[in-house]
């Protein structure tokens, strides 16, 4: 099994800055494994087993950083040229020499250069990403992915961006996240003269920690991709993807933080066959935003409250599994609605999910710690436990750092279906509100 292993990210020098929340799903989203692999990377596999550490309650975390600068600002470059040209014919006009023309030329030239590096702009920031196995399946790994970004300033706990993503990868590559130790063992050297894939095998350190790796490295235009595997795991350590155009260079990246098998009791738990007979559940809630830095006064601003339904229509259903069509209506503000419709693959084995079996919900005390996370500082609690109308409720709280970010979610106890959820985000100043209302 990959031993942990950690990273200190506050060191001089690191990249610094936070991920708003746009950014941060874009990183996710270009860091997050491909279902159908990565052709031209990794070579296909008939082999359909996985590594032996992708089991129920691993998870990887990885440490991830993305960066994008314009190189070059066409409209105004245009017009500084321009500006140049009069400039230039004005000292032509006035009788001046001309070396003392060309001299006060290369002078703007110089200045411009000067101009570029100040007002050429650049985005950037970095955060964590986690992937959770919760399913080995026959049709591929079923993973939970969570993306987390860290403050500029203050606090710099990190803070969970809204809502997760369930993918279902391949086993023999997870989408990239891993390879299988016999086909990297398989794999020659090869230096990419002929166009195609560069290989070459050789030592890699994570901090103290050293691995017997392969790099991966593909180039195709203006853009070049490269990971590296840990050659004993099939464990991926880094990938990264630059592009490098003559108007801008972006620049993505990850690294390996983290391995560990989590402690949450239910994961290895079962649909019960009440679940499994189930055909429907519906949520509604709320989507709120506010506004905190414009709040300092003693008027608030209205919150921006948007009315959310989320609906679960049960089609395949095993002790493991539970295939759904989930239906999401979001009514905003002025009354316009918006619907989307997405499969989803329900598990047992799911972070804070809609479900807990019953036989660990009844083994549960209040107080007892579940789950701490060293990479990401938060703790995962059994927060409360009380009865409505003769109903055993239990209240399960994952809570940030320093309270950088808190889900909460009641279940009820003789069925272990989620009741309530009330989320809080202060990175994107946004709390969302969800109660179970129709089982069918």
């Amino acid at each position: 099994m990959p031993s942990e292993t950690k990273r200190n990210h506050d060191e001089p020098g690191s990249m610094n800055g936070i991920l708003p929340a746009i950014a941060l799903l874009v990183l996710a989203l270009l860091l997050a494994p491909n279902a159908q692999g990565q052709p031209g990377l990794v070579p296909a596999q008939a082999q359909q087993t996985v590594p032996d550490w992708v089991v129920p309650g691993a998870r990887i975390t990885l440490y991830g950083a993305s960066s994008q600068h314009t190189k070059r600002n066409r409209t105004r470059d245009n017009r500084w040229r321009e500006e140049d040209e009069r400039e230039r014919q004005r000292d032509i006009d006035s009788g001046m020499p001309m070396d003392e023309v060309e001299r006060r030329a290369r002078q703007r030239e110089e200045q411009r250069a000067s101009d570029r590096r100040l007002y050429n702009t650049g985005t950037g920031g970095y955060g964590f990403t986690q992937y959770d196995v919760i399913a080995v399946t026959e049709a591929g790994v079923l993973l939970e992915l969570r993306t987390y970004g860290v403050p500029l300033v203050g606090d710099q706990s990190p803070q969970l961006a809204v809502g997760t993503a369930v993918s279902l990868v391949d086993h023999a590559t997870g989408g990239g996240l891993w390879m299988l130790p016999d086909a990297i063992d398989a794999m020659e050297a090869s230096d990419g003269r002929d166009g195609g894939l560069v290989v070459y095998k050789g030592p890699y350190s994570i901090g103290e920690h050293r691995f017997d790796a392969i790099a991966l490295v593909n180039a195709s235009g203006d853009t070049t991709i490269r990971k590296v595997y840990d050659r004993a795991t099939g464990m991926q350590l880094y990938q990264s993807q630059v592009t490098d155009t003559t108007e801008l260079r972006s620049h993505v990246y990850s690294e390996l933080t983290g391995y560990r098998m989590t402690e949450l009791p239910w994961v290895g738990g079962r649909f019960t066959p009440q679940i499994q007979d189930m055909t429907r559940l519906t949520y509604q809630g709320a989507m709120v935003h506010t506004v905190e830095q414009l709040q300092a006064g003693p008027e608030r601003l209205p919150e921006v409250r948007m009315e959310m339904q989320v609906e679960f229509s049960f089609a395949d259903t095993t002790e493991s599994l539970i295939g759904t069509e989930m239906t999401v209506e979001v009514e905003g503000p002025n009354g316009r609605r918006q619907s989307d419709q997405k499969r989803e693959l329900l598990s047992p084995n799911n972070r804070i999910g809609i479900y807990i079996d019953p036989a660990v919900l009844d083994r549960l005390e209040v107080g007892q710690v579940l789950d701490q996370d060293p990479a990401i500082g938060y703790t995962i609690r059994v927060t409360d436990m009380y009865q409505v109308d003769g109903v055993t409720l239990v209240e399960i709280t994952e809570a940030g750092r320093n309270n950088s970010y808190t889900v909460v979610a009641t279940y009820d106890a003789r069925y272990g279906l989620q009741v309530a959820y009330v989320g809080r985000h202060p990175a994107v100043n946004q709390r969302i509100e969800m109660n179970l209302t129709g089982v069918e």
